[in-house]
């Protein structure tokens, strides 16, 4: 299933990556034919059942049901998978091409069906298992659709290249310090980047094509959704305060590590001396090497050089738990060095409705009563209605009557192909759509003795 461009790069990644990922890939490959159900859903149950069970499958001691065209000695070691980056296996399982007809893929279960794929030309996706199920689904590729794929395809392959050619994520924030805060926000990245580049946009990024633009708003729309969420707040509340806290919750590994963008709400908000960010979930310590629920709360070395002569600084910590249990270890009464309640909570692509729900509502009743504004962004309009519903169930204070769109999510549409979801090609962005909350709301008053 991986495939490389020479024999030194496919030597290399069998040593660092893929050696662990085939063993994990041919269990997967042995589990799917008994999966039953639809053949659109059941990679996706496979995939849930593997990755929900990952720990589980390195420990040979607890196999009891293993398919017998599995042999034992294939099976990684607990050492091996600790060592593996499991997203991108992940990725190989859940992502890995399907007939956007018939939703077949090498995984089986007919093992004896030859497959003669096919995709469209233009933008290599579009994957059909012949070419009467491409001719059946072709009409549906539209040029929109194409085209999407085309750019989604460049963008990645520009990060993919930065990162290869200088060993980091590709980063570009402005520079320059506010003398004062914006009076009122601008109300997209085309007017954001004019404002904060003073005259030199697009200049500024002149070593860039136009059509790279959105590769710089990866990282970019954690602060500055942020930023957005203050204003929408009202900024007046936010500018007296000189050490601000912000808490993430539920940080996965699409948050942390927390990269010099953070430092952009500090170059917005001059008044602020100290900014500390906390990375809470179950996911975040994960991208730490070696894991560790605990990442102590600590300055980062990384800050421009006029912040470090105003004497400024960024805190960033990392921790491994529910909010609720964050909470109750680092926001009791006793109090713990660099760990205050938030100025303002946010959640990116929460998720919460559909997944592990029970856990978000026990951690949005603790964040409701501590009655700080918060922000939620979800991946598209549906997300964040069921988001809303969700919260309205706990009798959050939502301060917006519907979805409404954060106009500086991702700049750059992402498509789920058909073959992964039935229907049609489905378009979204990291933190598309956004809720704004503050508290729960105050009972009303009944004239009735309590």
């Amino acid at each position: 299933m991986a495939s490389y461009c020479d024999r030194a790069c496919q030597i290399a990644d069998w040593r660092k990556d893929h050696k662990v990922e085939c063993k994990l890939l041919k269990i997967f490959k042995a589990i799917y034919p008994d999966i039953g159900g639809h053949e659109n859903h059941r990679r996706e149950k496979a995939y849930r059942f593997l990755y929900s069970n990952l720990q589980f499958y390195v420990q040979p001691a607890l196999f009891t049901t293993l398919p017998s065209n599995v042999d034992r000695k294939d099976l990684p070691t607990q050492a091996e998978v600790e060592s593996l980056s499991t997203g991108r296996f992940l990725k190989f399982a859940s992502e890995s091409r399907a007939c956007s007809v018939c939703f077949c893929n090498e995984f089986g279960p007919n093992k004896d069906k030859k497959i003669d794929w096919q995709c469209c030309a233009d933008c290599n996706f579009g994957w059909c298992c012949s070419p009467g199920h491409w001719e059946n689904y072709k009409s549906q590729h539209t040029a929109e659709v194409c085209s999407m794929y085309q750019k989604l395809r460049t963008v990645e392959y520009f990060h993919y290249q930065h990162a290869k050619k200088y060993n980091e994520l590709f980063v570009n924030v402005p520079e320059r310090l506010l003398r004062t805060a914006f009076e009122s926000f601008p109300k997209s990245w085309e007017e954001y980047f004019r404002a904060r580049f003073l005259g030199s946009y697009p200049e500024r990024l002149a070593d860039l094509p136009s059509g790279l633009f959105p590769a710089t708003t990866r990282l970019l729309t954690q602060p500055v959704t942020c930023l957005y969420a203050m204003y929408r707040f009202g900024i007046s509340h936010f500018q007296k305060i000189q050490d601000l806290t912000i808490h993430v919750v539920g940080a996965d590994i699409e948050e942390v590590p927390a990269t010099c963008v953070w430092e952009e709400i500090m170059h917005c908000l001059p008044h602020v001396r100290n900014l500390t960010v906390q990375f809470v979930g179950p996911e975040a310590c994960k991208a730490l090497k070696p894991p560790t629920k605990d990442y102590p709360t600590e300055p980062v070395m990384s800050v421009c050089p006029e912040c470090t002569a105003k004497g400024r600084q960024r805190l960033v910590g990392m921790f491994g738990y529910t909010y609720h249990e964050y909470a109750k270890k680092y926001l009791s009464n006793t109090k713990h060095k660099n760990h205050a309640p938030p100025d303002l909570l946010v959640a990116f692509n929460t998720g919460m409705f559909e997944a592990d729900t029970e856990l978000w509502k026990t951690s949005l009743e603790v964040i409701l009563d501590m009655k700080v504004p918060a922000y939620f962004t979800c991946y598209d309009e549906s997300e964040a209605t069921q988001d809303m519903n969700l919260l309205r169930q706990l009798n959050a204070n939502i301060l917006q009557d519907g979805p409404i769109q954060n106009p500086f999510r991702e700049d750059l549409m992402k498509v789920t192909p058909v073959s992964i979801h039935s229907g049609a090609d489905q378009f979204y962005s990291a933190n598309m759509y956004g809720v704004l909350f503050h508290g729960k709301k105050k009972k009303k008053e009944t004239g009735e003795l309590p």
